[in-house]
């Protein structure tokens, strides 16, 4: 019976984290704008910045992003590297209004 309980529970955790995903709705760029890759939030995709940080990166959010879909709170933690001429960007992509 706990085995049968445990499956139902997991089946119902990944419908529910499934259903939440955004695909593609953040992308991580280089600093010249060349796609690295997409995530499905603002935070997949920051933590996919190398560290340490030796060039900038863009986080552009994109049209179908959904901040309610979010985990909360996005924790951006210091990066080895950053500083004035290494950064990350985080804003909404060109099409985005």
């Amino acid at each position: 019976m706990k085995k049968i309980h445990f499956l139902i529970t997991l089946i119902f955790i990944l419908i529910s984290a499934r259903s939440k995903a955004q695909i593609g709705a953040v992308t991580l760029k280089d600093a010249v704008g060349n796609t690295i890759s997409s995530f499905g939030s603002l935070q997949l995709a920051y933590d996919a910045v190398p560290d340490p940080m030796i060039v900038s990166f863009i986080i552009e959010l994109n049209a179908n992003y959904d901040g309610s879909l979010e985990s909360y709170p996005i924790t951006l933690n210091s990066i080895a590297g950053a500083g004035p001429t290494n950064i990350v960007t985080i804003r909404p992509e060109a099409s985005v209004v």
